[in-house]
């Protein structure tokens, strides 16, 4: 579907290209901003209509996926709490050498 889409737009793009050259004022910017209008509705129609096409979409998720999530948020969470408790060595550490000091 993506590949249909950018040969839909990949030439429509050169097309508006093209007319700003020729153009080059600024009497048909609105023009252009309508153009630009249009190629996005085109665009977005054209992905609407495949995706309602009846083509099966892949709604299960792969395998592992949710698993592997929960891997990375269970070591984001440990390298987060080691985190914490090395700056709280550290800021006792700097209290006791505070302390020291005076």
């Amino acid at each position: 579907m993506r590949w249909k889409l950018f040969w839909i737009s990949f030439p429509l793009l050169f097309l508006i290209v093209f007319i700003i050259l020729i153009l080059d004022a600024i009497k048909y910017a609105i023009l252009l901003f309508f153009l630009v209008m249009i190629v996005g509705v085109i665009a977005i129609g054209s992905n609407v209509s495949s995706s309602t096409s009846g083509e099966q979409k892949d709604t299960i998720p792969q395998a592992g996926h949710a698993e592997a999530r929960h891997r990375d948020r269970v070591e984001a969470e440990e390298r987060y709490r080691q985190w914490k408790e090395q700056e709280q060595r550290d800021w006792e550490e700097q209290q006791r050498q505070n302390n020291e000091d005076r």
